[in-house]
């Protein structure tokens, strides 16, 4: 049978399918100075495009997967691929359309145990990946596998909607005509995929091939514009770990003569100066906060028709509720904070940080003081140009920082601001959610100078 989710593209298939692709001029400009308009076609396949739904992998903990998954034997399109492309454990490649997450999920485990996953980037199209590895084959480095995976669009969401009802499955089953299978104890992403079934949410990356990649060694002066792109990517590609190791060297002396003996970390101290660098890295647009997906610069998955039929399916389940209580459903994205007054949330109970373990925390309420007092106390020296500290605010379920509190500041809009066709309260909005137990809303300042990154 034939796999229609992999093609094999001359360098005039790829022009003609970059045309359109916003931003792609510049890779179309240094491809074409390369091989030429006037260059006959090489013998064998340069690029092949292939097509994932969302939620699958791309790379599997730095394996490369093909569209038909990692044992797609029998498949001759997605064998011929996996060949032509295995010059590097994540082969170069270019998003087409959508947007693609890079993630790991060797985080520790979170009290709840349903979303273990990290994201680290989302690269969106016109953007490359799997420059280090590629870049590592051209230098003729040692490399291993790397450490991280990649899905077509986010697996690393949060729904905020009650699911803790077992009939739920079925009644989305009825509203998306989908058979939904979802246990609670999985990823949030699984139910999302399951119910999107009957309308598949897809993306298409170019992956270029090993015949184009040595003919790129063999003539890397005729290659120039092309390998400096590449270099230029990766150099971009790699300031996050820059920034992260020069920064965390600065702030760890300042932290433990500082912070560590005056302020209380319910935490950890460890964990508590991780989370307060990870605070900075999402201000810096190195990381991503979380977003309503309504309100993302690019929507990473098939999230809002999921979130209106979740809606109709939890108005099938408690058909009584009145409308002023009954919840909608709202999904978080991982979203870059990358133009001034640009905003994100970050859950304190439940994180995104990859390495320490976070201590048993009795009351997560506690969590917003220490973290502002921390953030606040940054001298001069340590100003973190990048976080707005006036507009980023904190909340919590109870306290001071309580959402449900009167005068609260937390803005329930910014979660509905894409729904036009239901007229919804703060009491729409499922503030009981294990994501809203406690965080911080984390605005990008308005006088930053804009970051520039351009793919994972």
């Amino acid at each position: 049978m034939e796999c229609r989710a992999v093609s094999k593209l001359s360098f005039s298939d790829l022009q003609k399918r970059l045309k359109v692709v916003p931003n792609a001029s510049r890779i179309v400009s240094a491809l074409e100075k390369f091989i030429g308009p006037k260059q006959p076609e090489a013998s064998e396949p340069l690029f092949f495009e292939a097509e994932y739904e969302y939620g699958d992998l791309i790379v599997d903990n730095g394996v490369f997967v093909p569209p038909c998954g990692a044992d797609a034997n029998n498949c001759e399109q997605c064998l011929d691929l996996k060949n032509r492309v295995s010059y590097s454990s994540v082969p170069l490649s270019l998003v087409l359309n959508q947007c693609v997450e890079v993630f790991t999920d060797r985080s520790p485990k979170l009290v709840d145990n349903r979303n273990k996953l990290v994201p680290l980037k989302i690269i969106e199209s016109a953007e490359l990946f799997g420059t280090f590895e590629t870049l590592d084959y051209f230098l003729a480095q040692c490399t291993t596998k790397p450490p991280w995976s990649v899905s077509a669009g986010s697996r690393s969401v949060w729904i905020l909607a009650p699911l803790n009802d077992n009939r739920l499955p079925s009644f989305l089953s009825e509203t998306t005509g989908a058979d939904v299978y979802w246990d609670r104890t999985e990823p949030q992403w699984k139910l999302i995929k399951s119910s999107m079934k009957t309308s598949p949410w897809k993306t298409s990356i170019i992956l270029f091939s090993r015949s184009f990649i040595e003919t790129v060694k063999k003539n890397r002066t005729q290659a120039n514009s092309f390998f400096k792109l590449l270099l230029e990517t990766g150099w971009l590609q790699s300031a996050p770990f820059r920034h992260s190791t020069v920064e965390h060297a600065e702030l760890r002396t300042w932290f433990l003569e500082g912070p560590a003996r005056s302020i209380p970390a319910p935490l950890g101290e460890l964990y508590q100066f991780a989370t307060v660098c990870h605070i900075l890295s999402i201000a810096r647009g190195d990381i991503p906060a979380f977003q309503p997906a309504g309100s993302a610069k690019t929507v990473a998955g098939p999230f809002i028709a999921f979130e209106k039929a979740l809606y109709e399916a939890l108005s099938l389940l408690k058909p009584k509720t009145p409308d002023i209580a009954r919840y909608f459903p709202v999904v978080l994205q991982p979203g870059h904070l990358t133009s001034g007054g640009a905003s994100g949330y970050y859950s304190f109970r439940c994180p995104s940080i990859a390495g320490p373990t976070m201590s048993a925390v009795p009351n997560f309420s506690e969590i917003p003081d220490p973290i502002r007092r921390t953030l606040n106390g940054l001298k001069n020296g340590f100003q973190p140009e990048y976080l707005d500290r006036e507009k980023s605010t904190f909340f919590a379920q109870s306290g001071r920082y309580s959402v449900t509190r009167e005068g609260s500041q937390f803005p329930w809009q910014d979660f509905f601001s894409h729904v036009k066709h239901i007229p919804l309260r703060r009491s729409n909005l499922y503030t009981e959610s294990a994501f809203l137990i406690s965080g911080m809303r984390i605005v990008r300042s308005a006088d930053a100078q804009l970051a520039r990154h351009s793919a994972a």
